[in-house]
């Protein structure tokens, strides 16, 4: 950071324009920047308003409290740092990417994998339910005896560019010159050869459910050798996915079958869920009026990762605005509920969290679609229900095709299974949404329209 101090009392226009130019030719308006004064000029106060220079003014009694204190680090940053700076500039929240910070929950997972490291594991589960997060997670707390090599596969649909990429990395990781023959019959060589260093390869490949399609069309030739690799110790294997990698593991011709365990990923458990919501933003000198609001926040969100770092970010963001007119910050029910009754939650919920409208199956939407004429009054169904449902507006299927539909709807963290074979909306404020701001009748013809021709 930079700091300024100012000797004497007041600026002059070419001191601000000094720091002004310093600030942003040192590119720290990212991060915050100290005057040092001792008094508060107009001219100082102007400048440390211009928000986006970022500006923490300390004063001379600010120096007192830090001078008299007994945890003096814990003044300057609570009483003096966190009350001027921009909340949204310093809130640990996000809801793109790999989580770190906020990364809270997933032991069992963790330890599953790290406690054998001879097996193999496929983690699969909804978007944003924080399969990055943890495998980045696990790249963090990886024996030092493993070398963990992640890649995004996301983008990656033939073996080519795969196998330039995992080139790539490998010298990274290793400083070895590498390369593949894109019939890939190198590839054992070349890992046996990783293996013998001292340096066992973890294999960290996300999102793989593009390049499992290009792989069985090609007979699983990659998945075959490194499963034969993965059996000899001379390699671990860990892979994310979706929908492709969850239906994979059904299939018995496919490598994957008795090579991977798999760990689908679901909610939060509420003691998890109530940390995410209550210890990153007391970090930052947020606190709840009362504790008892945050039921609201985990029922909302039905404990999912990425809904509860939504339902944050935007209260943080709620928060800064009244910050100055209440002169604390603090969440009331009030900034709860106005968050939940809001449009931004109900677009983020259907059109960035779910995607209904362009990512989810036409059949699958059809199903959703026609669950809603009876709830909330009926809001536990089972398959007979759904089948029934489905022949009386003319689709008829048969029963293996119809329980791929409500496990991949499970999948997708739409549909919950229950006990007994019964299922439930996992996200009680996704159906509301859809019953309440959507014209019903008319969503139900066009996704009619759009399963006939998908069939």
């Amino acid at each position: 950071v930079l700091l300024f101090t100012i000797p004497r009392e007041g600026l002059t226009d070419d001191d601000t324009r000094y720091i002004q130019e310093e600030i942003l030719h040192e590119d720290k308006a990212s991060n915050p920047s100290f005057i040092l004064c001792f008094k508060k000029t107009p001219k100082i106060l102007e400048l440390s308003q211009k928000q986006f220079l970022g500006i923490i003014l300390i004063e001379e009694d600010h120096l007192k409290k830090c001078v008299l204190s007994s945890t003096p680090l814990r003044v300057f940053r609570k009483d003096i740092v966190i009350r001027q700076i921009k909340l949204s500039a310093i809130s640990p929240y996000k809801t793109a990417g790999p989580v770190s910070v906020t990364f809270y929950g997933r032991q069992d997972e963790i330890g599953r994998v790290l406690g054998k490291k001879d097996s193999n594991f496929a983690i699969v589960g909804a978007r944003k339910i924080g399969k990055t997060s943890l495998l980045k997670k696990i790249i963090t707390e990886i024996p030092i005896t493993t070398q963990p090599i992640y890649l995004d596969l996301e983008a990656e649909n033939n073996y080519k560019s795969f196998l330039f990429s995992l080139a790539n990395k490998i010298e990274e990781k290793y400083d070895k010159k590498v390369s593949f023959v894109s019939n890939l019959s190198n590839l054992p060589e070349i890992i046996i050869q990783l293996s013998r260093t001292g340096k066992k390869p973890v294999f960290l490949f996300d999102e793989f459910d593009n390049l499992l399609e290009v792989d069985k069309k090609n007979k699983y030739k990659l998945l075959a050798k490194f499963r034969a690799l993965a059996q000899e110790e001379y390699c671990q294997v860990i892979i994310s996915g979706f929908r492709e990698l969850y239906f994979a593991k059904m299939d018995i011709k496919s490598p994957l079958y008795n090579f991977l365990e798999f760990l689908t990923l679901e909610e939060l458990r509420k003691n998890n869920a109530n940390a995410l919501i209550s210890e990153p933003m007391k970090s930052i000198g947020i606190e709840y009026n009362n504790e008892e609001d945050k039921k609201i926040i985990l029922q909302h969100t039905s404990c999912h990762p990425n809904l509860l770092q939504f339902s944050c970010k935007s209260l943080v963001e709620r928060i800064q605005e009244k910050a100055e007119k209440r002169g604390n910050r603090k969440i009331f029910k009030k900034d709860i509920d106005e968050l939940y009754e809001s449009f931004d939650y109900e677009k983020y919920v259907i059109n960035e969290f779910y995607m209904f409208f362009t990512d989810v199956d036409a059949i699958e939407r059809l199903i959703i679609l026609l669950l809603l004429n009876k709830y909330p009054e009926s809001d536990i169904f089972t398959f007979t229900e759904v089948n029934e449902l489905l022949k009386a507006n003319g689709f008829n299927f048969m029963t293996g095709e119809l329980t791929g539909y409500l496990a991949s709807l499970s999948l997708r963290y739409i549909f919950s299974a229950e006990s007994g074979g019964r299922f439930r909306f996992a996200l009680p404020i996704f159906p509301k949404i859809l019953k309440d701001r959507y014209n019903l009748r008319n969503l139900i013809k066009e996704a009619k329209e759009d399963a006939k021709k998908s069939i």
